[in-house]
């Protein structure tokens, strides 16, 4: 598994990577890519940081 926070055009992103079902000849790999939710200071109301 690969998690990995980056910076893109001044949103947080996160990057997911699986790897999984070896074989001798053949494996899985799956990704996923998206914007990061934070919570605001002092509260618990999340702020969606994808748009």
């Amino acid at each position: 598994m690969i998690d990995m926070e980056f910076p893109q055009t001044g949103k947080k992103m996160m990057w997911h990577e699986v790897l999984f079902d070896f074989t001798p000849t053949s494996f899985t790999q799956t990704g996923d890519i998206r914007g990061l939710v934070q919570v605001e200071e002092g509260g618990d109301n999340p702020r969606d940081e994808s748009r």
